[in-house]
């Protein structure tokens, strides 16, 4: 009895480390970015907007940008979510202007198919901005959609073995992630749990944009592997809503 009472104490407190370990890489992974003129913004927290308790309160498989945090139905409460909340990691905010002269400059080496509602990258050396939600195309409002060069959810074609640099910049009023990936639709509510292709091309949901300002992360993979893979938003229900393109790498 004495051995299990030593046992027991021992597991919890090694679980609590590691989940705190585990949330510090998911914290440290989208603090940088390539654009400029950008001003650091924590979205560790979300206490209001998601993700607290032991199974976390904050989870709302609508995609609502706030919950409860009282487990009334909105989603996980305690341990669990607040691992969940440093998920989010940290990001960085640019204006709408940043984020359009980032747009504009990612396509001087691309081809936009507004016909076939797709996009050709050319070159060994490749950034994509995505625009999440696009608050900017369709005015006011949360919507579960990528936008390119003014195309929605279009399909990416990228060289292979290019080194690929994605640049997300959330104009939404809910949170948006990024993630290339080889499972297929229809994507269930959890699309985070989905695995990955390409060592480094996932980026961590980021928060909501605000009138002037845009959160932004970026991360770099070398698309290493040629075939045709999807492009999603891990936040949880958005790939499920619709949030996801094509991605073809060849």
């Amino acid at each position: 009895m004495k051995r299990r009472t030593i046992l027991v104490p021992a597991l919890v407190v090694g679980l609590a480390v590691g989940g705190l370990a585990v949330s510090q890489v998911f914290a440290a992974s989208n603090s940088s970015t390539n654009s400029p003129n950008s001003t650091l913004i924590s979205n560790a927290p979300w206490s209001s907007n998601g993700f607290g308790g032991m199974m976390g309160a904050g989870f709302n498989p609508n995609g609502g940008q706030r919950g409860t945090g009282n487990g009334s139905g909105n989603g996980w409460s305690g341990m669990m979510g607040s691992r969940m909340n440093s998920f989010f990691g940290q990001g960085k905010t640019i204006s709408p202007s940043d984020a359009e002269r980032d747009m504009n400059a990612s396509l001087q080496n691309a081809t936009v198919d507004k016909a076939g509602n797709s996009i050709t990258y050319s070159g060994q050396s490749v950034k994509i901005v995505i625009f999440g939600g696009a608050m900017g195309d369709s005015g006011s409002g949360s919507d579960e959609k990528f936008v390119i060069g003014g195309l929605v959810n279009p399909t990416i074609h990228v060289p292979n073995g290019a080194q690929v640099t994605l640049e997300l910049v959330n104009e939404d009023n809910m949170p948006h992630g990024l993630e290339i990936t080889a499972a297929q639709p229809p994507y269930g509510t959890m699309s985070m749990m989905q695995d990955g292709i390409y060592p480094g091309a996932f980026l961590h949901p980021i928060a909501a944009a605000t009138k002037d300002q845009y959160p932004v992360a970026t991360t770099t993979f070398t698309a290493s592997q040629s075939g045709e893979y999807n492009y999603i938003c891990p936040y949880p229900g958005h790939a499920a809503k619709g949030m996801y393109g094509k991605i073809i790498v060849g």
